[in-house]
């Protein structure tokens, strides 16, 4: 499978090709993606040293990779990192304001100046995903977003966000893989600061 979708038995060249093609922006400024990943992974460190928490959304395949990084950094960096996915959670505030709110609503509730949200969407265009941002922003929290899809997606443009990574693929597949890769650097980085 080529980039855009069509067989071919390159997959793993492919998904190296995209690793290295990632695009990587800071307060809107493009930077190095290595250099990003340092930079997130210092944005999760200052985040556990004042004891802030950590917050990962996303739908879907996105979602598994935001509860998979939140385990990681609970189980190996020690940083007090959540996901919003509970069952009961999830369907009763999808029932009672709507699918656009069920991050949103948490992210009010729990959300403290200094705390970091991360935003997940392959599309970028995610309503309750837009949401989340909206409402970290108000509540004074720093915000890192991973999309792919269309490079001029909603969250990738997103002003509020203090790093972004943009995945230059519309299969969804890659894209995830990525996300999980970036965001596994990252907590693999602030771990290695730890250890310094």
């Amino acid at each position: 499978m080529n980039l855009n979708g069509h067989h071919r038995p390159t997959y793993l060249a492919d998904l190296s090709d995209l690793l290295h093609g990632v695009e990587a922006e800071a307060l809107g400024a493009s930077i190095d993606v290595g250099e990003a990943i340092g930079l997130g992974a210092e944005f999760l460190e200052q985040a556990r040293l004042a004891a802030h928490r950590v917050y990962l959304v996303g739908n879907g395949g996105s979602a598994a990779v935001a509860s998979h990084i939140a385990t990681d950094a609970v189980k190996n960096a020690g940083l007090p990192a959540m996901v919003f996915t509970d069952a009961a959670l999830l369907t009763c505030l999808a029932n009672d304001h709507g699918y656009p709110a069920v991050y949103a609503r948490p992210i009010e509730v729990f959300g403290q100046r200094g705390d970091l949200l991360i935003a997940i969407s392959s599309s970028g265009r995610s309503d309750n995903i837009l949401l989340a941002a909206e409402a970290a922003r108000a509540k004074q929290m720093g915000i890192i977003t991973l999309t792919g899809f269309d490079p001029q997606n909603s969250l990738r443009r997103y002003s509020g966000a203090l790093l972004h990574f943009y995945v230059p693929s519309n299969v969804y597949g890659y894209v995830e893989i990525t996300h999980l890769a970036l965001l596994h650097g990252m907590i693999d980085a602030a771990i290695a600061k730890q250890e310094g």
